[in-house]
């Protein structure tokens, strides 16, 4: 069984991930900086000790979890959430983009938990490389193509209606993972175990990973 190294990875995918570690966390390196990082581990101890928080052995989670269903209640009016609570029941189909919209705005970041359907994404991509193959015998249409399948995926995306995401609980671990430091009630607290936890989650969410792969031995270069 080949062993599995996250330089096998391409890089820009890599660095997106990094991004949204500096945009959890409130941080950001520098060029270079991490040139000479080789291994998971490595990488999570430079991210972990350019954190400056205070520490704390509070759980984020349950802390992104009180955030929201508070903004839940002001904005919407519904009280008794709970983990376990369906998003359909907060954000009915015909209010959700304004209903999130308050929400969002009470949190002070977005939540990105609507968006199209799979079935609207699908075709426009397959116009998109459908287009793709149609340089092969003419320019104009697979041009004008193109440009639709682009244009209906950006409109797509704002305003589709899809939840991404069932209860309550899964918007509130996304929380803690996006935006670690703004879900919790005091922004310069943290938990320095948890957040290597968090960052294991970053690397898995985004890159589709079992995050049992990520041990602090696996390669970066």
């Amino acid at each position: 069984m080949q062993n599995f190294e996250l330089k096998d990875y391409d890089i820009e995918n890599l660095e997106d991930v990094l991004v949204r570690i500096e945009n959890s966390f409130g941080i950001n390196f520098e060029d270079n900086e991490l040139a000479s990082v080789t291994n998971f581990g490595e990488l999570s101890d430079s991210i972990i000790n350019k954190i400056e928080v205070q520490e704390t052995e509070s759980c984020t989670s349950q802390q992104a979890f009180y955030k929201l269903r508070e903004a839940i209640k002001v904005e919407i009016g519904i009280e008794n959430i709970e983990p376990k609570t369906e998003l359909v029941q907060i954000l009915p189909k015909g209010q959700r983009i304004k209903s999130l919209k308050k929400i969002e705005r009470n949190l002070g970041f977005k939540l990105n938990i609507i968006g199209p359907t799979n079935f609207i994404v699908g075709l426009f991509v397959i116009l998109f490389f459908a287009s793709l193959i149609g340089f092969f015998f003419d320019w104009i249409l697979p041009l004008i193509g193109i440009g639709i399948s682009l244009i209906g995926l950006s409109i797509a995306n704002k305003t589709g209606t899809e939840l991404k995401y069932k209860t309550v609980k899964q918007v509130a671990e996304k929380m803690r993972r996006e935006n670690y430091l703004k879900s919790r009630r005091h922004p310069n607290t943290g938990n320095k175990k948890e957040i290597e936890k968090t960052i294991i989650d970053i690397f898995a969410t985004d890159l589709n990973l079992d995050k049992s792969k990520l041990t602090r031995d696996v390669q970066l270069m």
